[in-house]
């Protein structure tokens, strides 16, 4: 999983619809619609841990986990 500390910015090569940061025990952190082809997160007031950002595009739903250092 990739480390961030702050300000999470993940480029996408299509247009997602919506994203969900869970956390490892699987609670919404955060959650929105997503507007161009990057998404940027601002983690710096979440706790430290393991994360899963999921991004659905309509009909496929993308998970990648991370971690909050």
């Amino acid at each position: 999983p990739n480390p961030v500390s702050q300000l999470l910015t993940v480029e996408m090569p299509i247009i997602a619809e919506q994203f969900r940061l869970l956390d490892g025990l699987g609670r919404v952190a955060q959650f929105g619609q997503v507007a161009s082809d990057k998404l940027r997160l601002d983690m710096s007031q979440l706790p430290n841990g393991v994360y899963y950002l999921q991004i659905l595009d309509g009909a496929n739903l993308v998970t990648r986990p991370l971690v909050k250092q």
